[in-house]
Formats: C-alpha cells, sequence, structure tokens
C-alpha cells in the first residue's frame, strides 16, 4: 500500500504534466512486440481520449505505423524511434527530442513542432511536414528536407533555422 501511496504521491509531484502511465504502458508493450495493432485497435475505440504522453521517454521505439493523432508528446524523448508511416497529425511535439528517428512516411499536418529537435532524422519522399507551428528553436539540421513534402514558405523558414543554428 505504500509503495502505490508513495508513486501516487510523485505523479502528483508535477499536476500540470499530461501523462497516461496506462496509455505509455501499451505504446511501449506493441513497440516490444513490433505490432503496433494493439494500439490502432485501441486508438479507434477510444477516438476522442486525449493521447498523455508528455514528457515520455520513448527512446528507440518501434512506432512504425501508429496513430499518434492530436497525441501530447510535448517534451518526449524520441530519439532513434522508428515512426516510419506514423500519423502524427496535430500532435503536440513541443521541446521534443526526435534526434536520429525514422521519419519515412510520417505524418506531420499541422502538428506542433516548436523547439523539437530532428537533427538527423531520415525522411522521405512520403514524409509530410506541413505545418505553421515551430519557431527559432525548431532544429531540422542534417535532415534532408528536399527529400520531405515541405511547403516552400515552411522549407525556407526551417532551413533559415538550419543557417540561424550553425551561426
Amino acid at each position: 500500500m505504500a509503495e502505490k501511496d508513495s508513486q501516487s504521491n510523485s505523479q502528483n509531484q508535477n499536476p500540470e504534466r499530461k501523462f497516461s502511465q496506462e496509455q505509455y504502458n501499451m505504446l511501449m508493450h506493441c513497440s516490444i512486440k513490433r505490432d503496433i495493432s494493439d494500439w490502432n485497435k485501441w486508438r479507434v475505440e477510444h477516438i476522442n481520449e486525449e493521447i498523455l504522453l508528455e514528457g515520455a521517454d520513448l527512446l528507440g521505439a518501434n512506432l512504425r505505423g501508429a496513430n499518434l493523432w492530436r497525441a501530447n508528446l510535448k517534451g518526449a524523448y524520441l530519439g532513434g524511434a522508428n515512426l516510419e508511416g506514423v500519423f502524427l497529425q496535430r500532435a503536440v511535439l513541443k521541446g521534443a527530442n526526435l534526434q536520429g528517428a525514422n521519419l519515412k512516411g510520417a505524418d506531420l499536418w499541422q502538428a506542433n513542432l516548436e523547439g523539437a529537435s530532428f537533427y538527423i532524422s531520415a525522411v522521405d519522399g512520403s514524409t509530410l511536414i506541413h505545418t505553421g507551428q515551430f519557431d527559432r528553436f525548431t532544429n531540422f539540421s542534417g535532415v534532408g528536407l528536399n527529400n520531405a513534402r515541405v511547403p516552400p514558405g515552411t522549407k525556407q523558414l526551417l532551413e533559415y533555422n538550419i543557417r540561424r543554428l550553425r551561426w
């Protein structure tokens, strides 16, 4: 009982953090199995439930094909994660670390990328980066933006960020 109380207290220390241990456990279980179908089935059944993975440690996770529509991944660590084909439309990736992630085929339409680091992440012609929600701290250094589907205005601003970060 004391262990449960201390766990509850530690989670209440930061009441503003939006994190669901249950969702995290399910997603990581699917990642370990290398089969995201249970997660996607649950998402369809709970389409209106918020995905609360703020600050989640998803280092190297295999999330290929996961439905993370509107997920709160603020400050999450997705370094080296396989996000191939991941549906991240309208997701909050503010301050997230996606360094070295595989984003081939990922859909980042209208995602919040403010302060996120995509340093040396892999993209291809099916990667969609179509967002106006990024800032001067959004880092796409080492990412082949010419290989991704990025509107010209967005691409120009992201390339400016890359140059500015090198100064």
